[in-house]
């Protein structure tokens, strides 16, 4: 005779999960077997102690590369702070939003010499810190790019976000993500920003793998227009026969969204998503127009 039936043990290790303990716990643990076993690359992580509250009580904005993007008029937002992700450096308009922090947490990123070049092209549009995972830290030596670039080293270990109980010391191991603009909004908060707003973050990548399964056209995937590379990549997706796991991974993206907002919440931080066209519902929103007139208003938060 079973003791519980399995949805009553389900309910039971989900709560342990989402407990507050259980989560400092499990990142410790993973935080000193990092130390314990890799000494150097986790050096560079305990670097970034220096931007703990860096900027407490500021706000920041934090740009996806969702298709939304190219209805922003980049200009506007030249005097803020503001983080920016992955291949954005290829719009034509970067140079406008005096970036102060680039994070590219992708792995193909550390693979072909084309996102090597991307990469490195940030030095001549405003050389922001950039931010890359740990475990690239060889990479980096090998390929000169700790030298063209101010990087800073983040490391991000499974499990991903489960619960609003998040590790957001990134001097330490943080929770692996999804998204990089998870990623984003953990460093945000590290840093003290106490007003998050997030810009092109989109989350309709999936648009266009439903769109090739209806044999209709696709849209842009990202505002600086879609690729070759990113069309044959979808494709290769839904020919594999794999799309059902890739939409189990937009799945859990969605939840870590609002574990995150939890966590802001909880934290007294303000997150708001002025992403003109978006799926994620989790996080609060707003006109991108009305947080430009009330900050015009404002001085400069730099």
């Amino acid at each position: 005779m079973e003791l519980i039936n399995l949805e009553t043990y389900i309910k039971i290790i989900r709560h342990i999960q989402e407990n507050k303990y259980y989560n400092l716990t499990l990142y410790s643990i993973y935080t000193f077997g990092f130390i314990l076993f890799f000494k150097n690359i986790s050096k560079k992580t305990l670097e970034n102690k220096k931007y703990y509250n860096i900027h407490l009580g500021k706000r920041c904005f934090i740009l996806g590369n969702g298709p939304s993007l190219n209805n922003v008029e980049f200009s506007t937002l030249e005097n803020e702070y503001i983080f920016t992700v992955n291949r954005l450096m290829l719009h034509s308009e970067f140079r406008k939003l005096h970036s102060n922090y680039h994070i590219w947490m992708d792995p193909a990123g550390f693979e072909m010499e084309v996102y090597l070049d991307e990469m490195k092209s940030l030095r001549e549009l405003g050389n922001p810190i950039l931010f890359v995972p740990s475990y690239t830290l060889d990479y980096c030596k090998t390929t000169g790019l700790d030298t063209t670039l101010n990087i800073s080293y983040i490391t991000a270990l499974n499990p991903r976000i489960h619960s609003k109980w998040i590790q957001t010391d990134i001097s330490k191991v943080i929770p692996s993500a999804i998204n990089v603009i998870h990623h984003a909004i953990i460093c945000a908060c590290y840093m003290g920003f106490k007003e998050i707003y997030l810009l092109g973050c989109d989350a309709t990548l999936m648009n266009d793998a439903f769109k090739k399964l209806l044999n209709e056209q696709a849209e842009p995937l990202h505002c600086y227009g879609t690729t070759e590379e990113e069309s044959h990549t979808t494709t290769k997706v839904i020919e594999s026969g794999s799309f059902p796991e890739s939409l189990s991974c937009y799945t859990e993206m969605f939840y870590a969204y609002k574990y995150i907002h939890e966590y802001c919440v909880m934290n007294g931080i303000k997150l708001v998503n002025l992403s003109e066209k978006t799926l994620i519902d989790s996080i609060p929103r707003d006109k991108f127009e009305n947080i430009i007139t009330q900050l015009s208003s404002e001085l400069s938060p730099i």
